[in-house]
């Protein structure tokens, strides 16, 4: 028989507990008629290039979403940037996508290495 550890049980529904509470305001920051702006980097160029794929049928993907209403009735934004096949360009570019162009999150990124912490 397996038991679970009170530990575990405590940790759950602390989570439970705070997590919407947490979450509000930072929903409550984002405009009701804003767009959902999703990042992506792909290799479309340099030695991965056919994975570049990849990247088109996602952005396929969320035009398809976008013209059946959206999701919630707000159009999504899929900014989809070239990383050359380089990890560099890749830090660099999603840096830009996050800072810059302010997107919500990163999706479906193909070649970002990250260094070790």
């Amino acid at each position: 028989m397996f038991i679970i550890p009170r530990i575990v049980v405590v940790l759950v529904a602390l989570n439970w507990m705070g997590g919407p509470s947490v979450a509000d305001p930072i929903l409550d920051a984002v405009p009701a008629d804003a767009e959902n702006r999703i990042g992506n980097i792909v290799p479309y160029t340099g030695p991965l290039a056919g994975c570049g794929t990849t990247g088109k049928t996602e952005a396929a993907y969320f035009d398809m979403i976008n013209a059946q209403g959206g999701i919630n009735g707000r159009k999504i934004r899929f900014i989809s940037k070239d990383d050359s096949s380089d990890s560099g360009t890749a830090l660099e570019q999603t840096l830009k996508l996050v800072e810059k162009d302010k997107v919500l999150l990163m999706f479906g990124s193909f070649g970002l290495v990250l260094p070790p912490i």
